[in-house]
């Protein structure tokens, strides 16, 4: 009788992350893309009008990475926080903020899935972008940023979209996994730095509708951007034929009930 297979064991998502931090932001993100909040590499605030007025709001970014949403946040006038439980890119964040004499902004190591130092309706609006993909306990993160948004406020997610997620190759495209499959794990690889293993969980529509409603969310808004009709930013490889196929980002406006 063969020997049952051995699941791999699970990446250190936590670790991997603060491993490639100085590398991602050198050769991925850092200056690229000005005081733009973007969505993804390509679709910006600017192109999708995705939030309210942000002015004077008090603003959260749930995995705020380098600090560059926090910093454009804070350009549009909001008072605005970022949370990333790597301290290499919180220390990333902090130096960018300063260089741009961006005001009203701070930074704070730690979880997502705890914001405990953080009061009960304290924030207008929470963001955010190309990290929930990244978190297994989502359901606790969500469940939280209702928690400290007021009444009406606003939770705005982008993640890669569910149907990029399950083709891969180049043309002819192919269907790679079920769209129901629960997880991915990806080589996260560098000119200079180091390599590292990321799991990436996956989500259906309606689990994330099912996720937001169940926090107490109204999902207000769905957007997939046709972004191969957007300029395209630096470093920018993205097939031009896969982005008018295939929508590449979900982003999603929620408000607390």
């Amino acid at each position: 009788e063969a020997a049952p297979e051995l699941e791999a064991p699970r990446p250190d998502n936590r670790a991997g992350w603060d491993a490639i931090s100085d590398a991602y932001q050198r050769e991925f993100y850092g200056e690229r893309f000005g005081e733009r909040l973007m969505w993804s590499r390509r679709a910006s605030e600017d192109d999708l009008h995705v939030l309210d007025e942000v002015r004077g709001r008090r603003a959260l970014v749930l995995g705020c990475g380098g600090g560059q949403d926090v910093v454009a946040l804070a350009k549009m006038g909001a008072i605005a926080i970022g949370v990333d439980y790597s301290p290499k890119q919180i220390a990333y964040a902090k130096k960018y903020a300063a260089s741009l004499s961006a005001e009203n902004t701070s930074f704070v190591e730690g979880n997502a899935e705890d914001l405990s130092r953080f009061d009960d309706e304290s924030f207008d609006l929470a963001v955010s972008i190309y990290t929930l993909d990244f978190v297994e306990r989502v359901d606790a993160v969500i469940a939280e940023a209702a928690r400290v948004l007021k009444p009406g406020g606003v939770l705005a997610i982008a993640v890669k979209h569910p149907f990029d997620v399950v083709v891969e190759g180049g043309q002819p495209y192919r269907i790679a996994r079920s769209y129901w499959s629960d997880h991915r794990d990806q080589p996260w690889d560098w000119k200079d730095g180091p390599s590292v293993l990321l799991r990436n969980y996956l989500r259906t529509m309606s689990q994330w509708f099912e996720l937001l409603t169940t926090a107490g969310f109204l999902l207000e808004r769905l957007i997939e951007p046709k972004e191969d009709d957007l300029e395209r930013g630096p470093d920018d490889e993205m097939d031009n034929t896969w982005l008018g196929l295939v929508p590449y980002t979900l982003i999603m406006k929620a408000r607390k009930r």
